[in-house]
């Protein structure tokens, strides 16, 4: 083909053909191209790191800290899979956005520096590098021409140009439209150009500029409508042959075509520096160990316990009293109850299936309604008593120095007594005796109960107040009290 490689893929291909180490990065990306799409997008491009050699080049310029950077990154990719890659990388951005990594001390030492031209504006440098002098400001764009242009008529008090594009059947623009293409292409044009004097002036010393042309009839060329191309017709080299570009060169310009690169060479110091002996550091002890009371209960799948008969998994379970919880907190605290769309949306959330989430939704919200109109429940939180609070966060050291956290679902003060209750989701087997199963419940949870009693008399410094505490089982509409032996 006459024409240059636009995309950057195609111009690695092309360097690709004659240099064997960019052949590998190639056939790698290659490979990874065809599984997008297919494989998840975390998993594709961790294994094209894999590929390439990676782990061992990030380790030998980064250290094992580099390496678990980005193994985190792919893990962080993974955890954002959708399907799609593009919603994946959607998803991906904004949790990258929300991570933080401390800056690495030791770049401040670094004399190399990569920006965008932006960034560098107002700046100097030694020696500034300008590559991809081949990129074509104009035709960077959609290459399907805009339906229509509108421009502002300079000095016209506010009135605009408009001009529609080319007809299906005549296949041409008006002149109009055309008129207005071209102020908006030497517009674009006129911009490259800023730009280019723009990272140009930011050499002090030395400014090296590369781009890639193509040679045809041993005569090279710049691409057309590229900043290369302006350059090289600048300095009368455009459409030359190599030895005649070659010698053109002067005291304030070197060109060169197709350098050769040598390899890198690693600076190392003639001697290796004596460092001081390493300080003997060990963790500082905590000052107190926390629990939560929610601990103190075996196999306690916090907040409340599987429901062995009515749900498939505990997983499910689980997020069936999640939900329970914040539905029973938000009616506390406003009387209001969602709709069984919105609960299954939130059940969806927090992961079940959407199907499953319609079918339990319903249940839920009936046996929330049930909950809040029982009339133990309902004379708790509907009655103007002194105090009355949900979710309610507290904490105390014991004698032991331990801390002591959690959350108390439901605590009212009625203005004699402390009533401290415990929503719970669980329900008896198939076939379960219920007294059975309450006195399995009570000794159950009497630590998490004893606790929360001992937060609150703590709270209050009055070893005297007369505190209640037990669970309340949503799914029986029961209250337990639990008392203290």
């Amino acid at each position: 083909s006459k024409q240059g490689p636009e995309s950057w893929r195609d111009k690695i291909r092309m360097t690709a053909t004659r240099d064997p180490k960019i052949r590998e990065i190639m056939d790698a990306t290659d490979g990874a191209f065809l599984r997008v799409g297919r494989d998840p997008l975390g998993k594709t491009v961790k294994k094209l790191w894999t590929d390439l050699n990676g782990p061992a080049e990030t380790a030998r310029l980064f250290g094992m800290a580099g390496v678990a950077n980005c193994h985190e990154f792919f893990t962080v990719l993974e955890d954002m899979e959708e399907g799609i890659p593009l919603e994946t990388l959607k998803r991906f951005r904004g949790a990258m956005e929300r991570l933080y990594e401390p800056a690495d001390p030791t770049l401040s030492k670094s004399s190399v520096q990569m920006m965008t031209i932006h960034r560098a504006k107002g700046l100097e440098f030694d020696i500034v590098f300008l590559p991809y002098l081949d990129w074509k400001p104009i035709i960077s764009g959609p290459r399907v021409p805009p339906p229509y242009l509108l421009e502002r008529i300079p000095g016209a008090e506010g009135k605009n140009v408009i001009a529609m594009g080319g007809d299906r059947r005549r296949g041409k623009s008006s002149k109009t439209y055309d008129f207005l293409k071209k102020l908006q292409e030497e517009r674009s044009w006129g911009e490259a150009k800023r730009r280019f004097y723009v990272a140009a002036t930011r050499a002090r010393d030395s400014l090296i500029m590369s781009g890639v042309a193509k040679m045809e009839d041993d005569v090279i060329s710049a691409p057309d409508n590229s900043v290369l191309k302006w350059v090289m017709d600048h300095e009368g080299i455009n459409d030359r042959t190599p030895a005649h570009i070659m010698e053109t060169g002067n005291k304030m310009l070197s060109i060169y075509v197709n350098p050769e690169i040598g390899p890198s060479v690693r600076v190392t110091a003639d001697h290796e520096p004596e460092l001081p002996e390493p300080y003997e550091l060990s963790p500082q002890r905590l000052p107190h160990r926390t629990l939560s009371p929610s601990s103190l209960t075996a196999d306690e799948p916090e907040p409340g316990d599987a429901m062995e008969t009515a749900e498939p998994s505990s997983k499910d379970a689980i997020i069936r009293g999640i939900v329970i919880h914040r539905m029973l907190s938000t009616y506390i605290k406003s009387a209001l109850l969602p709709s069984e769309k919105a609960v299954a949306i939130a059940l969806a959330h927090e992961g079940i299936a959407r199907k499953r989430a319609d079918k339990l939704a319903g249940g839920i919200v009936n046996e929330v309604a049930a909950t809040v109109s029982e009339p133990f429940v309902a004379g708790l939180i509907k009655k103007p008593h002194p105090m009355v609070e949900t979710e309610w966060p507290l904490e105390y050291l014991t004698e032991k120095g331990g801390l002591r956290s959690g959350i108390i679902d439901l605590a009212v003060f009625d203005g004699a007594t402390w009533w401290i209750v415990d929503f719970k989701t669980s329900r008896p087997r198939e076939g379960e005796n219920l007294e059975d199963f309450l006195q399995k419940e009570e000794e159950k949870y009497r630590p998490q109960t004893d606790t929360y009693r001992r937060m609150v008399m703590n709270l209050i410094n009055d070893d005297t107040a007369k505190i209640r505490s037990g669970i309340y089982l949503t799914a029986l509409q029961l209250w337990r009290e639990i008392k203290s032996l």
